[in-house]
């Protein structure tokens, strides 16, 4: 019973310590009745989104919906095909030459061969837009934050996953155990962000490729964001797709029941 039950006549005939319960009851009530402040709502809202990203993949397959391929004047190279998605998969070609600019389209699935295309994304490499790739070597919050996710023996695991040569790149599971490296992999895909993830597996790529060509490895983010290393002599830059006006609102995954 709180306070507002009672008349406050009847509150003062009541002993000293039952009427002080009471009124403190009726405080935390009335405290638990008003709504929480904007930045508790926030931080509330945050930990609710957050929480549904860590679980949405538990029991459940993630399909990508369409062929990603990169268009050109000589052909059509896939990237990333329809089917189970994976985060932690690239894409690295050599390119002989070092241009501005390349598109990204996508097809329905059986579309690929008929070349029917739809604009995707637009990657404009151009050195105003290019930012910098963290290193390991030389970012020690980065370095703290992937130990924090994935320990002190997982920062380092792309470089025993990874080879340097052409085409899809898959990680492996090659360590100490298939349990240890799979824990490390479900942090990797779960606890990064999207940059962290790329500077991650980039730390498997640390030779400069051959004079005259250029590196190009091409991730795609947990909301279809498209990214490109660009590797030279000179070093990494990273550059963002932006979505063509066609693809927008396709940023994202199909879920369904795993098999």
């Amino acid at each position: 019973m709180s306070s507002s039950a009672l008349s406050p006549a009847a509150v003062r005939l009541l002993p000293p310590a039952a009427a002080a319960a009471l009124s403190e009851s009726g405080r935390l009530a009335r405290r638990r009745d008003l709504p929480p402040p904007p930045r508790a709502r926030a931080v509330e809202r945050q930990e609710k989104i957050e929480s549904g990203r860590l679980q949405r993949g538990r029991g459940r397959r993630r399909l990508l919906p369409f062929d990603l391929v990169l268009t050109q004047a000589h052909g059509a190279t896939p990237l990333f095909r329809a089917g189970p998605f994976d985060e932690l998969r690239l894409f690295q070609r050599l390119v002989a030459t070092a241009h501005d600019t390349e598109w990204l389209q996508r097809a329905a699935p059986g579309d690929l061969g008929r070349e029917r295309f739809q604009p995707f994304a637009v990657l404009r490499l151009r050195a105003e837009r290019a930012q910098p790739v963290p290193s390991l070597a030389s970012d020690p919050r980065l370095v703290g934050r992937l130990r924090q996710a994935l320990g002190t023996a997982g920062v380092l695991a792309p470089r025993r996953w990874l080879r340097d040569v052409p085409g899809e790149q898959r990680l492996a599971r090659s360590g100490a155990s298939a349990a240890e490296d799979a824990l490390t992999l479900g942090a990797a895909r779960d606890l990064l962000d999207d940059r962290q993830r790329i500077a991650w597996l980039e730390s498997a790529f640390s030779t400069p490729p051959p004079a005259g060509q250029v590196a190009h490895r091409y991730y795609l983010g947990n909301t279809l964001t498209v990214y490109v290393v660009r590797h030279d002599a000179q070093g990494k830059r990273l550059f963002v797709g932006e979505a063509a006006a066609a693809a927008r609102g396709l940023g994202l995954l199909v879920y369904v029941p795993a098999a």
